[in-house]
């Protein structure tokens, strides 16, 4: 027998059972007739023997399901997202789902495409963790694919009835700035990320609350970046240029962080010594670094999972639901309470510091 045609037809004879028993196993739907452990194993015994491979497209065809996942993150490449799909694998994998990642690039235009094009392919769900769209972009998109389970990671503008997770964007920044305010750190800059994200401005919005809260509102100083480890570099040399004392760094993700890590030591100016930097998002990189950096911890495996989870239960007929995972402070190596500055403006060349 040629185990590329194998059938349900050869698993029922080589485990003795009836198609219908075969296919409940397959299917992990048993009905109203439990299905014992003895026969179930059988069947799975049977399938490994034969290299059993389930048609895909007929399987979609018989039962309305095709075992299937979409996400769409903003690059794959990053480890922010690739936590988060891993928690979303954990969960599809034990289900016997295939998961089907696309990448943006952090471009709306391109997220709303891509949206619409899964909306024409045959999955059982989609989890948007791009974070890019707002108002009325999301409001045509998602409308278009609410036949299936759709769950947005981060709060998108938008008043649709789908599932949605919080991951405390505001309310973390808010905490990481708070952090550097109890050290003692007056002028803080923030390095953005793209405009049009909400994730990016979320985190601006709690950086200025910070601030608000501590009377600081006139000593914002607001960089703009783009989320990439080159943004954080290159914006060193642009805050050394400023004419004010700035004693802390706070950069909207991690990897933004690492690179004004790398941008203040090509610089000769110390972390923490001279300058406290922070990120936000917890990447594994994080704990690596020279010293390792201070963020804002979030579960992103356990966000995956909770969408991977919440897409199954809306399978089985449940409703949508606003769900949100709790941020911590990850307190490390790059922060500690500011110098008071030399007479002499902030440049490479400073060197004379004095403990407050």
């Amino acid at each position: 027998m040629s185990r590329g045609k194998v059938t349900i037809a050869d698993i029922a004879k080589a485990s003795g059972v009836s198609l219908s028993t075969v296919s409940r196993v397959l299917s992990g739907r048993e009905g109203t007739i439990p299905i014992s452990a003895t026969t179930r194993g059988r069947v799975l015994a049977a399938v490994d023997e034969l290299g059993y491979r389930p048609n895909l497209a007929a399987r979609t065809l018989v039962s309305g399901r095709s075992q299937a996942i979409a996400v769409l993150v903003h690059d794959i490449a990053d480890p922010y997202f690739s936590e988060i799909i891993r928690g979303i694998e954990d969960v599809a994998s034990a289900r016997k789902y295939m998961v089907l990642v696309s990448s943006t690039d952090r471009d709306p235009e391109r997220e709303a495409e891509s949206l619409l094009r899964m909306a024409s392919f045959p999955t059982d769900g989609i989890i948007l963790a791009a974070g890019g769209l707002e108002d009325e972009s999301v409001s045509r998109s998602v409308s278009s694919v609410l036949k299936t389970g759709v769950v947005i990671v981060g709060i998108a503008r938008h008043a649709l009835p789908v599932s949605t997770i919080d991951i405390g964007n505001r309310e973390g920044a808010r905490q990481i700035v708070t952090h550097l305010l109890d050290l003692g750190h007056r002028d803080i800059a923030f390095l953005s990320g793209p405009e049009h994200l909400t994730t990016a401005n979320d985190r601006q919005a709690g950086y200025r609350q910070a601030l608000a809260d501590a009377g600081l509102s006139d000593r914002e100083l607001i960089i703009p970046g783009d989320f990439s480890r080159e943004a954080g570099v290159n914006a060193i040399p642009v805050l050394l240029e400023q004419n004010r004392p700035i004693t802390a760094i706070f950069a909207a993700n991690d990897k933004m962080a690492i690179g004004c890590l790398t941008g203040l030591r090509t610089a000769g100016v110390a972390v923490p010594d001279r300058m406290s930097v922070v990120g936000f998002g917890d990447i594994p990189a994080a704990q690596d670094t020279n010293p390792p950096l201070t963020t804002v911890t979030i579960p992103l495996r356990e966000v995956g999972r909770m969408a991977m989870e919440q897409v199954f239960r809306e399978l089985a007929g449940e409703t949508s639901a606003s769900l949100s995972v709790p941020t911590s402070l990850a307190i490390r190596g790059s922060t500690a309470p500011p110098f008071t500055l030399a007479p002499e403006p902030l440049t490479p060349k400073t060197v004379k510091t004095v403990r407050k």
